[in-house]
C-alpha cells in the first residue's frame, strides 16, 4: 500500500524527533518520561517479556512514587501481571487506580482499571452462573436468579463503573435458556478477559501525531492524522474514534484507548 507524502512527512519527523528528544537528560524535578519511554520501548520492542517489564515498572515505582507519570506505569505492570496469570498482584495494582478525579491522566487510569477489573469480575458471574446451570440443568432469566442457590457466593452484579451487567439468557438447540450474553455495559463485546488479552498491546491505537498546531497557557492543540488519512485536532483530555490523549507531556504524549497505553513522541 503506497503512503502519501503527508504520512510518510509525518513518520520522518516523528522518527527524527524520538531520536532527539529523548537523548537529552530528563529534568529531575519534573515528570520521568525518559524513564517511561524506556519502558515503553521494552513494551514494543520485547512484549512477551512480560517478567522484565515488570521489573522494570517496580523499579520506576520505587525510585519515583510520586511521579505524575507513575499511573502509567501501573497500568503497564498490571497488564503483564495478568498476562502471566498474576491475577491478584494485577487487581492489588488496578484497584487504587479507580478514581473520581478531572485530571484527564488519572481519569484515563481509572477507566482502564475499571475496564480490566470489570472483566475480572464477569468472570466471577460466568463462574456463578456455570454453578446454576448444573443444579437448574438451564441459565437462570435474571442474574438475581443467582440469590436462589444454596452455598453459592453471590458475584459482582454491577461492573466497576456501578452499571448492572447486561444479561440475557438465550435458547439454543431449541432448548430453553442453554446460552446466554453477558457483557458490561460499557465494554460490549471487548468484555470477555481471555480475547482482551489476546490482543497485542496497544494495537488499537492508531493514531499519529504529526504537529502542534496552537498553544496557549494552558492548552496544546495537536493535528494527528488517523488510517483514513484524514486530520483531526485533540487536547489534553479530548478522544477521538475512542482514543483519548491522556497526557501532553514536554517530550511525549500519552494516549489511550481505556485498554492500553501507548506512548508516542511529542511533536512539532
Amino acid at each position: 500500500m503506497q503512503l502519501s507524502g503527508k504520512i510518510i512527512l509525518a513518520i520522518l519527523g516523528w522518527t527524527l524527533t524520538v531520536v532527539t528528544c529523548f537523548a537529552q537528560t530528563t529534568s529531575q524535578t519534573g515528570p520521568d518520561e525518559k524513564g517511561l519511554w524506556t519502558i515503553w520501548q521494552s513494551q514494543t520492542n520485547t512484549p512477551v517479556d512480560h517478567a522484565a517489564i515488570i521489573e522494570a515498572c517496580k523499579e520506576f515505582n520505587a525510585k519515583s512514587p510520586n511521579d505524575p507519570l507513575i499511573t502509567v506505569i501501573q497500568g503497564l505492570e498490571a497488564w503483564n501481571l495478568l498476562k502471566i496469570g498474576k491475577t491478584n498482584e494485577a487487581v492489588k495494582i488496578f484497584e487504587p487506580m479507580i478514581a473520581l478525579t478531572d485530571n484527564p491522566l488519572q481519569k484515563a487510569g481509572s477507566d482502564m482499571a475499571c475496564a480490566w477489573l470489570s472483566r475480572l469480575d464477569r468472570e466471577q458471574v460466568v463462574a456463578a452462573l456455570k454453578k446454576y446451570y448444573f443444579k437448574e440443568i438451564e441459565f437462570p432469566v435474571a442474574l438475581s436468579s443467582l440469590k436462589t442457590v444454596k452455598g453459592l457466593t453471590l458475584p459482582p452484579l454491577m461492573d466497576r463503573w456501578g452499571q448492572g451487567w447486561f444479561y440475557q439468557a438465550e435458547e439454543r438447540l431449541k432448548m430453553a435458556r442453554q446460552g446466554y450474553t453477558l457483557q458490561s455495559k460499557r465494554l460490549g463485546t471487548d468484555s470477555d478477559m481471555t480475547k482482551a488479552l489476546e490482543i497485542p498491546y496497544g494495537d488499537r491505537i492508531n493514531l499519529m501525531p504529526v504537529r502542534l498546531m496552537s498553544i496557549s497557557s494552558d492548552k496544546v492543540t495537536i493535528e494527528f492524522l488517523l488510517p483514513t488519512q484524514k486530520s483531526i485536532y485533540l487536547q489534553a483530555g479530548t478522544a477521538s474514534e475512542g482514543i483519548v490523549v491522556a497526557c501532553v507531556g514536554a517530550k511525549i504524549l500519552v494516549l489511550s484507548d481505556g485498554n492500553h497505553w501507548r506512548i508516542v513522541a511529542k511533536p512539532h
